[in-house]
């Protein structure tokens, strides 16, 4: 295109934002089918630009990194209204878009799963799919003018898709071939020759629209403002990822003096692998007290009668707060998670202030007498994202169970059923991720028993009752992990079988906090 006198297109920018608008309210399907939606609108209805100036530019905007769809329409709303016309048309691009996200995060939030948006987006699927499709022809019909641009076309495809060629590779082959052929005066390649896509109609020559061929004075090359844009975005980008840097040094400062001091050992005494690992990806924060650092959260209830028989305390608080405190004192050594090691915080499954912290431990529940607000409380804080860590059972007539019948599983799988009507109990392996996500713990035959004998069971409850999702609650049904917590040091529990009650307690903290 020929740089000549500038043509007024009398398109004003109040009627490019409601085409823009409109353009982003009819954009499904991704960005193929965002790009079929301009063509459409812009090319064919509008007239704004032609066939070759619209299929040049997105060939161009194939190349940047970033949404070509996105970066298409900036493109053509700054050749027609300058700077402000790109910035309208990128953000209205992706308004709708911003929009929906933050609705269904909204619903997420409030009501947690919801078969229907389930329902909804099942149903959008065929529609979604017959919308790329029909994209995917329309602008290939027109992009592939011949049999040789098809089987280029072709190829590339069978190369991504069959032979995982990268993706850059194969956009540096297309167009070192493109360039070979054009040198080696093939037409088929010259932007006209053949007539393979003939059949879509006649298309919109780039004469005959808006902005005709000329080139908009603000698009013509301009070494001196190209040079002090790109100084401006580049920056831009740099700024943050240097601040980031700044900023992850920083913390990654302030944790190195923690190291292992050999506290949780192997059998044969040797540090247990994965010692020093940084928690990553986990929202900390969640659960903290002011000063922002890790708290752990042990469940208060009302008990059953005959409740109080260890010592005249209340079921929920054996052990407490001691226990947690010697795990808090393992976290801290083996890793940089920081936590509070003597500040423990007790609350109930109704108090508002349990949904700060993700990861909650309740022991003994076989004597829990709930309430109907302690049963929605779970519910809401189960369906929310939270974890549960359930430990202490007392086999009914057996053990101290023996004083009053109370303390066996029958009591607490019917306190569940009032707050999970469908919930299902699956025995756990040790294959699950749980088992692995900070110690290896490869045999759940290695886990202590603090009271009976037999195989140590565990079970666990998954969202939805679907064990490929997350895992809600673990609950050590026959097997005190916390009694080891509580005397270790003391001599009354054998060293090793203490080791592998932390290392369980180290992975149900690290499990909750990362899923």
């Amino acid at each position: 295109m020929e740089a000549g006198r500038e043509r007024d297109h009398g398109v004003s920018f109040r009627q490019a934002v409601g085409v823009w608008a409109r353009v982003a309210a009819l954009s499904f399907g991704g960005p193929a089918g965002q790009i079929a939606v301009m063509h459409r609108i812009l090319v064919e209805e509008k007239r704004w630009i032609g066939e070759q100036r619209f299929l040049h530019a997105l060939n161009y905007c194939m190349l940047l990194p970033g949404p070509e769809a996105q970066q298409l329409a900036i493109y053509i709303g700054w050749l027609m209204h300058k700077t402000k016309g790109g910035l309208a048309a990128g953000t209205l691009f992706v308004f709708p878009g911003f929009v929906s996200i933050m609705v269904l995060s909204w619903l997420y939030a409030a009501f947690g799963h919801l078969p229907l948006i389930d329902a909804l987006f099942f149903g959008l699927k065929a529609a979604v799919l017959a919308i790329v499709l029909e994209a995917v022809r329309r602008i290939s019909r027109r992009a592939l003018k011949n049999g040789a641009m098809v089987t280029l076309a072709a190829a590339s495809f069978l190369a991504i898709f069959l032979l995982g060629v990268p993706f850059p590779i194969i956009i540096l082959a297309a167009a070192l071939i493109g360039y070979l052929v054009e040198r080696a005066g093939v037409r088929e390649f010259s932007g006209g020759g053949g007539a393979h896509g003939s059949g879509v109609g006649k298309q919109v020559a780039d004469s005959d629209t808006l902005l005709g061929e000329e080139v908009p004075a603000h698009a013509r090359p301009n070494w001196r403002w190209s040079l002090r844009i790109s100084s401006v975005f580049l920056f831009l980008w740099l700024a943050p990822l240097f601040a980031l840097l700044v900023t992850l040094a920083s913390a990654l400062h302030a944790q190195s003096g923690v190291t292992v001091t050999g506290s949780v050992t192997s059998n044969q005494g040797v540090p247990l692998p994965g010692a020093t690992v940084f928690l990553q990806g986990t929202n900390i924060g969640a659960q903290t007290n002011e000063d922002g650092r890790f708290t752990f959260v042990r469940i208060r209830y009302t008990h059953l009668p005959g409740g109080n028989w260890y010592g005249g305390w209340p079921a929920w608080s054996h052990g407490y707060p001691l226990a947690e405190q010697n795990l808090m004192k393992i976290m801290n050594e083996v890793s940089y998670l920081n936590p509070h090691m003597e500040e423990i915080n007790e609350l109930t499954f109704d108090d508002p202030e349990l949904f700060k912290y993700p990861v909650a431990y309740v022991i003994e529940v076989g004597w829990w007498d709930m309430s109907d607000r302690e049963a929605e409380g779970l519910r809401t804080y189960l369906r929310k994202g939270g974890f549960v860590i359930v430990d202490d059972f007392k086999v009914r007539g057996g053990g101290f169970g023996r004083f009053d019948g109370s303390g066996g599983w029958d009591v607490f799988e019917a306190n569940m059923r009032r707050v999970l009507p469908d919930v299902r109990f699956f025995e756990m392996s040790a294959s699950h991720p749980i088992y692995h996500s900070f110690f290896e713990i490869d045999d759940l035959n290695i886990v202590p028993q603090a009271y009976v004998a037999g195989t140590p069971i565990f079970r666990g409850v998954y969202e939805d009752n679907d064990p490929t999702r997350r895992l809600q609650m673990i609950i050590n049904y026959n097997t005190d992990i916390s009694q080891f917590w509580e005397w270790s040091g003391t001599g009354l529990r054998p060293i090793d079988q203490t080791n592998e009650a932390y290392k369980l307690g180290v992975n149900y903290i690290i499990y909750g906090l990362t899923h």
